[in-house]
């Protein structure tokens, strides 16, 4: 595979940080979008992970469908998405609902999580 496009991404929500690059397969000649991302640690910062997420799924979808623009690819099949990193979060959590189903209610205990979150200065 040959690189195409780097990205690097930061938003400053306590923490995240997110990369892109766009890979071509020589034989085919499809693409593969990868992010890459690594999620806030604490475990009380459900909250902040799951506001991580959204922006992090928002700006992927963008850079998506910019790709697509770019290289004038009339098929989306043509562009596979493939997004990994170290969520720091289980299953049961609202990141998971979010990225299967677009969203996560209210009601989600997520929301409720720890909004006393103690930064040192090697944190921020």
């Amino acid at each position: 595979m040959k690189l195409i496009l780097k990205c690097k991404f930061n938003i400053l929500l306590n923490y995240i940080f997110l990369k892109l690059l766009v890979l071509k397969c020589k034989e085919s000649g499809r693409y593969l979008l990868v992010a890459n991302t690594h999620l806030y640690f604490h475990p009380d910062a459900d909250h902040i992970r799951l506001l991580q997420m959204g922006f992090a799924m928002l700006y992927i979808e963008h850079i998506y469908e910019d790709i697509i623009t770019k290289l004038n690819l009339s098929d989306r099949r043509e562009l596979s998405l493939l997004f990994c990193g170290d969520f720091n979060s289980v299953p049961e959590c609202g990141i998971y609902k979010l990225m299967l189903e677009g969203n996560v209610g209210k009601g989600c205990m997520d929301w409720i999580s720890s909004t006393r979150i103690h930064f040192n200065t090697r944190e921020c």
